[in-house]
This record gives structure tokens, sequence and C-alpha cells, in this order.
């Protein structure tokens, strides 16, 4: 995306974006610093692990065209039901890069409070950290007639177009890319 060789139309360049927004920032920062170790987590054994700059950039490009291949677009609302892990930074980036706007759910919140925000919000897609995650919104699923996509950080079943896994999504902006 950096380099102006994607079909995003939102972000052609850093150096188009204005200053002081959080994809100029973050554009800015890869293209500043290129760490190794740019984003940092400890597993559930206490491990840790690094993502560089530029697989972060890799996984943000492929994730907005994942969702722009899913029909998400510019000021579309796109919700995010999970825990502080990467994926979530990363969905976050995706989305804003493609002019879709955040809708951060507090993950302890029970099924029907997370309706409620997903309805007033009108979001159209949700990120989901985990199978627990997503069976709240299965829960309230019918009472959501916006909500088209739910995408899973973790590996957990699917069930063909309308709930996919990250990897899932990540699959079909690199066929993106590719096309």
């Amino acid at each position: 995306m950096a380099t102006g060789t994607t079909s995003l139309r939102y972000v052609a360049a850093p150096a188009d974006l204005p200053r002081g927004t959080l994809t100029a920032l973050f554009f800015r920062t890869i293209e500043r610093f290129g760490k190794a170790d740019a984003l940092r987590w400890r597993d559930g054994g206490g491990a840790w692990h690094s993502i560089s700059h530029a697989r972060i950039l890799e996984d943000v490009r492929r994730a907005a065209l994942g969702l722009e291949s899913l029909g998400v677009r510019r000021g579309d609302r796109v919700a995010l039901l999970s825990e502080n892990r990467p994926e979530w930074a990363l969905a976050d980036y995706a989305a804003l890069c493609i002019g879709a706007l955040d809708v951060p759910i507090y993950a302890t919140l029970p099924a029907h409070q997370a309706a409620f925000v997903l309805r007033d919000s009108g979001a159209r897609a949700i990120f989901v950290s985990t199978p627990e995650q997503l069976a709240k919104v299965r829960e309230v699923w019918a009472e959501l007639p916006g909500l088209e996509r739910a995408i899973v950080f973790d590996d957990a079943p699917t069930d063909g177009e309308r709930v996919l896994t990250w990897r899932e999504l990540l699959e079909r902006g690199r066929a993106a890319e590719a096309a």
C-alpha cells in the first residue's frame, strides 16, 4: 500500500494522507523504522513472538483487500469483538486503510449488549477473536440484518461465505493481489 501499487483507493501513498491520521501514522512508522520486532506479544505458554513491520504491512494489505472482496467499502462499519492481540491491530488498520469505520466492542460484553452496539452502529462485518466470541455473534445474528460477515482470528468452524477465518480473509486478499 505504501508504494501506490494497490487497488485500494483510500490509501495511495503515505505522502497523500492527511497528517495526524492513524493511517498516515501507520505508514510513516513502517517507512521510518522497518523494525523486525515491531509488534511483540506473549502466548498462553509465556513464549514471546514478534512480527516485523514488513509482515504487518503485508497482512494489513491482504486483510484490506480481503475486506474489499467481501464488499466492505469506505464509510462502512466494521466491528471488532476481541481481546487485545496482534490481529486486533492488523484488522483495525486494514479497515482504516479502506476507509471503513471501526466499531470496537468490549470482549467481556454479553451477546445482547454486543448486539445493541452492532445494530446501533450498522456494522456490516465483525472481527471476533475466538469461537466463544463468534458464539455470541451467532446467538444474536438473526436480530442483525445488516451484519453480513464475521471473521474469526482463531481457527473456528466456518460456514462458507458468512463466517471466515483470519487466514481465509488473508487468502482472499492474496488472491486479489494476484488478480
